[in-house]
């Protein structure tokens, strides 16, 4: 009756799933061990380690116990999640990849690779904290590899800018070149930008600072093309990387002061290509006046030497040049242009004789004024210049007021209209248009004296 009692207790609690109950009767049961490792794993304090040896049992007890190895590869996940609590990444990680090999569930595996990725980046910042960079980095980066997705602390992240400056600047002082010295500029720029404020960034743009000063102090002692653009290089990435204006400013100033002497070095018409350098340098006044007499001076020489040889295209070009360079010194050479002799101003471009100021223009003799074209201003108007000389004004058998006749003397050259101004042009400049008889190419009427001394 005993033996009955306790198979029908068996029984029910096998039916109703009381597993506890049935190993209490059958320590042995297989399947209530197996099945009591599976409602473990549904409790909140779940221990895998006595869950795990449940299943261990039961599958001892019964090799051919079906279902062991799915509930094997969560027990073995929430084991790895159990180590990466503790710190034991080692453990963590193989408990991990077993979880894998029995295909587990893959928010299982999420769980467990999310709580790897933590682990690593808590270890990562005890590294920080023992001043031990690379291997902070290391483990940031082993972080990731389990949780791509996961937040990189600002210490950690600082540590690895810093890590990978401090390699990138330490190569770029091996082997300088392009390309080793942006992508230690680009790493400093990166690392300037971070919030976290950075020890190393000083010290590790003094480093890039001093190999870039290399290329400048090349290029003062040989003034070559190629050590030119290198310095032109560091400049740049100066610009890029360095805090302080003054370590520019220094720079563009050594720069500018060689360009001086290498225009002197190098052939007049690439001296006078690259005197714009001097402005994105930001050379001083005194420079760019410095500048401007060594090249200016050379094409003036030039110039004459042209003239004197009735080389007038070359004469007209090395002008312009002088126009654009030092225009007062442009107007000096006017009389140069006046001594050459009467039967060559035909030979002269008329584009040259207009670039003249009116100044100098109204000087050349009247054969001359009167065959340059005109000329157009800023709103397209055109202008012809109107030698100085002298006429007779009035009419002795007209009326009172023209009366008498009597020379008078224009003693400059001024500009004269070759149209009456346009409605379009009054317009444009006036912001209004009082023309009875509208059309744009109309000639502008009602207007007052006033109004047209404004215009």
């Amino acid at each position: 009756a005993n033996s009955a009692l306790q198979a029908s207790k068996l029984a029910s609690a096998l039916q109703g799933q009381r597993w506890d109950e049935v190993l209490a009767v059958d320590p042995d049961n297989a399947v209530a061990l197996f099945g009591r490792a599976k409602q473990k794993l549904n409790r909140s304090d779940a221990d895998p380690d006595a869950i795990l040896a449940d299943i261990e049992r039961a599958e001892s007890l019964n090799p051919a116990l079906l279902g062991t190895e799915s509930v094997k590869a969560t027990v073995y996940a929430l084991q790895s999640v159990k180590a990466s609590e503790n710190g034991d990444v080692t453990l963590a990680e193989a408990k991990l990849r077993e979880a894998e090999r029995l295909k587990v569930e893959s928010s299982y595996a999420f769980r467990a690779s999310a709580a790897l990725g933590q682990a690593f980046i808590q270890i990562a910042e005890t590294s920080v904290a023992s001043g031990n960079l690379s291997q902070a980095v290391a483990e940031a980066e082993r972080a990731l590899e389990f949780d791509s997705t996961i937040k990189i602390p600002p210490s950690i992240a600082l540590a690895t800018a810093e890590s990978t400056a401090t390699v990138l600047v330490k190569e770029y002082e091996k082997n300088p070149n392009a390309s080793t010295r942006d992508a230690a500029t680009s790493e400093l720029v990166s690392l300037a930008s971070m919030e976290s404020q950075s020890t190393m960034l000083s010290t590790l743009r003094s480093r890039v600072e001093s190999v870039l000063f290399k290329s400048i102090t090349a290029f003062e002692s040989e003034r070559s093309d190629e050590n030119l653009l290198a310095a032109q290089d560091a400049i740049t990435q100066l610009n890029k990387i360095s805090s302080n204006p003054t370590i520019v400013s220094g720079a563009n100033a050594r720069i500018a002061t060689a360009l001086i002497t290498r225009f002197g070095e190098i052939p007049l018409d690439q001296a006078l290509s690259e005197v714009g350098l001097l402005e994105d340098l930001n050379a001083t006044a005194e420079t760019r006046e410095s500048a401007t007499r060594v090249v200016g001076s050379a094409l003036i020489e030039r110039f004459r030497d042209s003239l004197s040889k009735r080389q007038y295209d070359s004469a007209r070009d090395d002008y312009a040049a002088i126009a654009s360079l030092d225009p007062k010194a442009s107007e000096g050479l006017a009389n140069d242009w006046r001594n050459i002799p009467d039967l060559d101003y035909g030979q002269v471009p008329t584009e040259v004789l207009s670039t003249f100021p009116t100044a100098v223009l109204a000087n050349l003799p009247t054969t001359v004024i009167t065959t340059l074209q005109p000329r157009r201003n800023s709103i397209g108007m055109k202008f012809k210049l109107i030698p100085a000389g002298a006429y007779l004004m009035g009419d002795d058998s007209g009326n009172a007021n023209q009366k008498p006749k009597h020379k008078v003397t224009l003693s400059k050259a001024f500009e004269l209209g070759v149209h009456e101004v346009t409605q379009e042009q009054y317009q444009r400049i006036m912001g209004s248009n009082p023309s009875e008889f509208k059309g744009d190419t109309n000639p502008v009427e009602k207007v007052t004296w006033e109004d047209a001394v404004e215009f």
